[in-house]
Formats: structure tokens, C-alpha cells, sequence
């Protein structure tokens, strides 16, 4: 899997008018009802396996990893690679760990409290893809700035990569400064199937210990509408004075 259908989206929101580009943005099949406008939302996908096949990777090894590669470059690109250079080290059995870790986490980011966050960085063009594209960028800020904002999400406006945003056109973000990092989602398969030749080995290995990785964003908390001002800066002052809300119509 590659960058490219959200890199050929982001050069469509550069080359036509804002609210074109959200109708284009969304994806027709991933798209959800519209946040706070009704919808029931989908349970999370469990996360609960066997305790015998409990992950030998702990989570502190696990965010340790992660902070680590951001200490050997701010590239995304170069990031990943570094990581799956230390992921092809180890077992595959460990691989499997770090995925499993990596979903363990994911879900607590999955909430409609941080989308509508999100949402409102991105101008509206938050999807359902862009939302759990930006839920791995988000671990990538390291594991204390990951707690801080998943329990208040209004606090990514003191964020130096998010406030370097505000004010500017979306047009004008380079790759490296979107808060998105889709190839994150890939990063274990990747390495799994480099070690082991076998190119669904990680999705055998998981479900064999009765682990399902799941695919789609699916917030458990109560929805809200996010392009309601007034909602907006209630929730979300900081972010509302950062990125301020366009009016309706």
C-alpha cells in the first residue's frame, strides 16, 4: 500500500475551491453518516486474544520504539524505514506483538472527541480515512503528547507542528507537515512479510492468536456535530481560535 490516493487528494484540494475538494475528499466507500447527525456507531473491533498468546513486546518496549525513530528523524519517510530495520530483527512472533500494541493504542485514540479535533484542523476534510490516518500520526508525537491529547484533544493546538498550520492554506502544507501517517498502518505486515516471505503472514499470525486488526474508525462515544461553530468552540477553543470555523452556506 502506498501514499498515493491521499497524496492525489491532497494536490485536489490545492487545485480547486475548498468546499469542491471536501465533497471530493470523502471516500464513497468508507464514508460515514455525518458526524452528530444521526447513525449509530459501530462497536470497536475487539482486541482480546488468548492469554497464552499474550504479546511478549510490553508497551513500554513498544512506545519505546517509536519514540526512538523520532529521535532518528522528523522525516515520516526515513521513520518507517528505520523502524522496520529494527522490526525485521526481531521474531516474527514479535512483529505480530508490535501490531497488536499498535491497535491496543489506536483505540484509544479512536473517538469521536479527537475526529472533531481533526476535523477542524483539516478544514472539514477529515473523513473517515484521513481520521485513521491521522490516529498514527498521532503516536508518532510520542507516548506523553499521544496521552495528553486523547483525553483532551483540544490541546493539540499547543502542538508546534499543528500551530505551524494556522493561517496558512491548506494548498501550501508539504507532505511532511500533514498530520496523517498512513504508511504507519502497513509498517508491521511490511516487515512480517520481508522476514518471512509470506505476504498475509501477519494477518495468519494475528488471527491465529484470535487477534483481528481492525480497518475502519468506529468511535464508541458519543457523536456530535462538527461543523456547528458554536459546538465547535465550546469543545474546542484553542483549536476554534487556531483554525477558525467557516460559516455555513
Amino acid at each position: 500500500p502506498s501514499n498515493s490516493r491521499f497524496d492525489g487528494l491532497r494536490v485536489l484540494a490545492r487545485a480547486i475551491t475548498p468546499a469542491v475538494a471536501r465533497l471530493q475528499y470523502r471516500s464513497p466507500k468508507r464514508s460515514p453518516p455525518p458526524p452528530g447527525r444521526g447513525g449509530a456507531p459501530r462497536a470497536p473491533a475487539a482486541l482480546s486474544y488468548p492469554a497464552a498468546r499474550l504479546p511478549r513486546m510490553t508497551e513500554d518496549e513498544f512506545w519505546d520504539l517509536v519514540e526512538r525513530s523520532r529521535g532518528h528523524s522528523p522525516d515520516p519517510g526515513r521513520r518507517l524505514a528505520w523502524l522496520e530495520e529494527r522490526l525485521v530483527r526481531l521474531p516474527p512472533a514479535e512483529i505480530a506483538d508490535f501490531q497488536v500494541r499498535q491497535d491496543e493504542t489506536r483505540l484509544r485514540s479512536d473517538t469521536h472527541a479527537l475526529w472533531g479535533a481533526a476535523y477542524r484542523i483539516m478544514g472539514g476534510l477529515c473523513s473517515m480515512d484521513a481520521f485513521w490516518y491521522f490516529q498514527p500520526w498521532l503516536i508518532g508525537q510520542g507516548r506523553r503528547t499521544f496521552h495528553l491529547v486523547t483525553a483532551a484533544p483540544d490541546l493539540l493546538a499547543e502542538l508546534p507542528g499543528i500551530r505551524r498550520l494556522a493561517g496558512r492554506p491548506m494548498g501550501g502544507w508539504s507532505d511532511a507537515e500533514w498530520p496523517e501517517w498512513e504508511s504507519f498502518n502497513y509498517l508491521a505486515a511490511t516487515a512480517y512479510e520481508r522476514l518471512t516471505g509470506d505476504e498475509d503472514g501477519l494477518s495468519d499470525a494475528l488471527l491465529a492468536r484470535g487477534h483481528e486488526t481492525p480497518y475502519d474508525t468506529a468511535p464508541a462515544d458519543p457523536s456530535w456535530d462538527f461543523d456547528d461553530p458554536a459546538e465547535i468552540a465550546r469543545r474546542l477553543p484553542r483549536l476554534s481560535a487556531l483554525f477558525p470555523a467557516r460559516a455555513r452556506g
